[in-house]
């Protein structure tokens, strides 16, 4: 939650569309914690206008900002949490990437992209080409491995002389703060893997790796059980699925659009994803999507 300069990826909600946001949902619909849900699929039945609200990665502003809100209005919500950052300070590389191409002030006319063995120029002159920049190196550093990106980052904080220090406000969240987040009544956490890499790129290991670890971490800090898990991306095929489900994960949520339905499969459960729009507009295309059964249309707000 929060108001950026720059949001090249739509992630961010205002405060007071968020609130306006829980607000629809307490007063129409049928707010519940995921584990609920999941248990009312196993018996066979969801019940009509169920839904349970879902963030992933773990930023810090879940405990400032997302919480309260909860919090007052007795929305359950569970928050998936990547264990990478939470002995230090940390960003997600998608907003290290975000803040030094995209923000103002000078940067160098070009920037040697190389991976995989091959390599070409990007160059960053303008504002639209730092834009079309972004966009080859984000698509580049979604399936890459732990050390492609971190290889990747390194030159590119070399390559523009900016600072990669954590951001206060756009950072992860810490194990101290992650224990106060799900000490607060109707907050779980559940896993998002160890670095949020996308699973389907990686090997056999790494995949089994991400998934045990991120979730041991998790479970040091709370000292209980953590029983879901969200895809990274939402990126899930069918071996990493069964790498879930072998890990005893009770439930896995995907990106995948769509309703939860009798005979969904816990463990690639659909979402909606929240972004920018409260007020009416959210409210109609919220009923738009439980009249259509979960088909996407006629655009307005994401709601997951």
């Amino acid at each position: 939650m929060a108001e950026p300069a720059s949001d090249v990826h739509r992630l961010c909600v205002s405060r007071a569309e968020f609130r306006e946001q829980m607000e629809t949902l307490r007063e129409e619909y049928e707010p519940m914690a995921l584990d609920t849900l999941v248990r009312h699929l196993r018996r066979g039945r969801v019940p009509d206008g169920a839904v349970a609200v879902t963030f992933d990665d773990g930023y810090v502003d879940a405990l400032r900002a997302v919480s309260p809100v909860l919090s007052e209005l007795e929305v359950p919500a569970t928050f998936f949490v990547t264990s990478e950052h939470l002995d230090a300070p940390g960003e997600f590389w998608w907003d290290t990437l975000e803040r030094v191409l995209l923000a103002e002030g000078p940067l160098p006319a070009s920037f040697r992209l190389s991976m995989n063995g091959s390599a070409r120029m990007l160059p960053t002159a303008t504002v639209e080409e730092r834009r079309l920049a972004h966009a080859a190196l984000h698509a580049a550093l979604v399936p890459a491995s732990l050390e492609d990106r971190r290889r990747l980052l390194g030159a590119l904080g070399e390559w523009s002389g900016r600072s990669l220090v954590p951001r206060p406000s756009d950072r992860a969240l810490l194990s101290e703060e992650l224990r106060r987040l799900a000490a607060r009544p109707g907050h779980d956490v559940g896993a998002h893997t160890v670095h949020h890499l996308a699973l389907s790129s990686q090997s056999p290991e790494v995949k089994r790796r991400e998934i045990t670890e991120g979730r041991r971490a998790l479970e040091r800090v709370l000292g209980r059980a953590v029983t879901s898990f969200a895809y990274p991306f939402g990126d899930v095929c069918p071996d990493t699925a069964d790498l879930v489900r072998e890990a005893g994960f009770e439930a896995a949520a995907s990106c995948d659009e769509g309703l939860v339905h009798p005979g969904t499969d816990p463990l690639r459960l659909p979402r909606f994803e929240v972004k920018g729009g409260g007020g009416l507009p959210f409210a109609a295309w919220l009923r738009r999507i439980f009249v259509s059964g979960g088909d996407r249309t006629g655009g307005g707000p994401r709601a997951g």
